[in-house]
């Protein structure tokens, strides 16, 4: 496993470019590309010769492509995770409300009682985090947006 220079995430160990943060990664043996087997398609460093997987095939320079995607920050402001708190603790209060009122009317209703509540507070839960994730995704396209407009 190779470690990232600038983020410190964890990367393979054929990585050219960390997954994180597109920092580019060192080779292993201090070279600067790698080879590829032109059969299997298997990655290996700049000093093998040959496949170890086909034989007697050599093994071509290979010159990773950059990739096209870019890590994106979705925690959000301070007040989106305030409100993904919010809802976590709402859906927890709701079923507990849920479990009391089942106990309190018992039998078969008191379980249609609590299920009821369930099904409301995880529905509930549910709209909430997609829309905090919505509001996150449009800030982020206007973020970028407005970025791409300043250059």
């Amino acid at each position: 496993m190779k470690t990232c220079p600038k983020c410190g995430e964890l990367n393979g160990d054929n990585s050219a470019a960390c997954f994180k943060c597109g920092a580019k990664l060192e080779t292993s043996g201090g070279a600067a590309y790698q080879k590829k087997c032109p059969k299997c398609g298997r990655i290996y460093d700049a000093k093998e010769e040959l496949c170890a997987h086909c034989p007697d095939t050599p093994l071509a320079v290979y010159a990773p492509v950059e990739s096209v995607y870019t890590y994106v920050d979705r925690s959000g402001s301070f007040w989106i995770n305030c409100l993904r708190i919010i809802a976590g603790i709402s859906f927890v209060v709701l079923v507990i409300v849920g479990i009391v009122n089942g106990v309190m009317t018992g039998g078969l209703e008191g379980f249609f009682s609590f299920l009821g509540s369930f099904v409301i507070a995880l529905v509930s839960l549910a709209a909430v985090m997609v829309f905090l994730d919505m509001a996150t995704d449009v800030r982020t396209i206007k973020n970028a947006l407005s970025e791409d407009g300043e250059e």
